[in-house]
């Protein structure tokens, strides 16, 4: 059983009696994903890191005090650019922005 909410793969849009589906399941047993997360893998993981980004914002906000509440917006600005990235892989400017950005916040993505 495939979840939606969780799942950045394709094998939901392949016809039902297409011969790799049994594959792609084992795959989804022993390691969690299946070969068609790779496929497109950056939009998988634009897609992954947004709504957690915004979710870590959330139950970060009464906890986390100065000096870290300065990288908050870089979150934000994060998540949006996942967001954009994840509807638009032509998207330059968001492109830019989590590349710039990821590697700053990288080691504040805890709570």
């Amino acid at each position: 059983m495939i979840n939606e909410k969780n799942y950045y793969g394709c094998a939901l849009d392949l016809p039902s009696d297409d011969d790799r589906l049994l594959k792609y399941k084992e795959q989804r047993k022993e390691h969690g994903f299946d070969d068609t997360e790779t496929w497109n893998l950056n939009m998988s993981m634009a897609k992954f890191m947004s709504p957690r980004l915004k979710r870590l914002l959330e139950i970060q906000e009464g906890l986390i005090k100065e000096p870290y509440k300065g990288y908050f917006s870089e979150v934000r600005e994060l998540a949006e650019a996942f967001d954009s990235y994840g509807e638009d892989s032509w998207n330059t400017e968001a492109l830019e922005t989590i590349t710039k950005k990821f590697g700053k916040v990288f080691p504040y993505l805890w709570w």
